[in-house]
């Protein structure tokens, strides 16, 4: 197995125990499988959309024998970067947000504080 994909699949099981408290040994395509087996509502809507995106049986794969084809392994790294980009991302303006929320935008824009009013400067 080349080294990329071991470390895809690294990132995989990563990314599974970190924003999935699943299993340090399960990639998140299986960890979604065994869910949509249990009937829960997010394994079933993550296998749909690994149908649909990466290869039709992907979930059914990881359940059977674990392994799929290098280009559906690949396009399942390149959607799952592409997600924890998204939620990076998202995650950055949400607290942006809330700082400027509660006032505490200053911590992160200390130029843009009229010092002595403490008043936002017009921009």
């Amino acid at each position: 197995m080349p080294y990329w994909e071991r470390l895809g699949i690294a990132l995989d099981e990563f990314l599974n125990t970190l924003l999935l408290n699943g299993d340090p040994a399960q990639t998140i395509s299986l960890h979604a499988a065994l869910a949509e087996q249990q009937g829960k509502r997010w394994g079933c809507w993550l296998c749909w959309i690994l149908a649909h995106l990466v290869q039709p049986s992907h979930c059914a794969d990881q359940l059977t024998h674990g392994a799929t084809p290098t280009s559906a392994a690949l396009r399942a790294g390149v959607l799952l970067i592409g997600v924890a980009g998204l939620l990076g991302t998202l995650g950055y303006f949400a607290i942006q947000s809330l700082l400027h929320f509660v006032g505490a935008a200053h911590w992160i824009e200390p130029n843009r504080i009229n010092t002595q009013s403490g008043d936002w400067a017009s921009i």
